[in-house]
């Protein structure tokens, strides 16, 4: 190997440790998701929701989520509701549910 060696080694990393770090560090959520990504992530385990199907179900919500605050109205709610269920024309669902 060819390698120069420095005086001053704190300021390098070599392979065998990058390779260590990353393979403990770099697929961590901590490391690569967004906090509300963590957050969702959690949601998904705890209620047993698939990732797919959590993302594919806030996409739908930030849709309905005009002003971005998290929240969405009841109307807009009913709205998300029929959207994601696709009851057959004409057709709606119960207000009891």
């Amino acid at each position: 190997e060819n390698v120069v060696q420095n005086k001053d080694t704190s300021q390098f990393v070599d392979f065998s440790k990058f390779a260590l770090l990353f393979y403990c560090q770099g697929f961590s959520e901590g490391c690569t998701l967004t906090r509300g990504e963590r957050d969702l992530r959690q949601i998904a385990r705890k209620h047993g929701i698939s990732l797919p199907d959590l993302d594919n179900y806030k996409l739908c919500f930030d849709k309905y989520d005009k002003d971005g605050s998290g929240r969405i109205q009841l109307k807009e709610f009913r709205a998300l509701i029929a959207h994601l269920t696709k009851p057959p024309e004409g057709c709606s669902l119960p207000e009891n549910r």
